[in-house]
Order: structure tokens, then C-alpha cells, then sequence
């Protein structure tokens, strides 16, 4: 478990929750949050919301991606 929480720490995209799904037979259990490893200390329980006339976009950066075909994955 060490292992999984530390994956999951560090990766960006987890939210820093380890989620378990135990399968049985005939029967799936999803376990959301199992683990939380970063919890917020406070958090304000009706969210944040900022006045778009106090934001200010110091820069604007513009990429042109282009998507190449590739291989199909097995």
C-alpha cells in the first residue's frame, strides 16, 4: 500500500486519493477516497468566487499543436 500512496502523491493528476474497486464474483465495489493523503486544512464550504474585473492576465501564450497519426496501441 506504501507503494500506491506514494504513485499517487506524487502524481498531479490523482487528487492525492488512493480509490479501491474490489471485484467479486457477480458483485463490484468502488471505494472512493479511500485513502487521502492531502487533505485541505480549510476550505470554505460555499467555494470561492472572483470578480472578473479583479483578474488581470499578466500574458497570454498561443501554442498551434498538431496531431499526428500514429501506430494503434495493442
Amino acid at each position: 500500500m506504501a507503494a500506491i500512496e506514494a504513485g499517487i502523491y506524487h502524481d498531479l493528476g490523482s487528487g492525492s486519493n488512493v480509490d479501491i474497486c474490489v471485484i467479486k464474483k457477480g458483485k463490484v465495489e468502488y471505494l472512493r477516497n479511500y485513502v487521502s493523503v492531502n487533505r485541505k486544512e480549510y476550505e470554505k464550504p460555499e467555494g470561492y468566487k472572483f470578480r472578473k474585473e479583479r483578474v488581470v492576465v499578466l500574458e497570454e501564450y498561443r501554442h498551434k499543436v498538431e496531431i499526428l497519426p500514429a501506430a494503434q496501441p495493442m
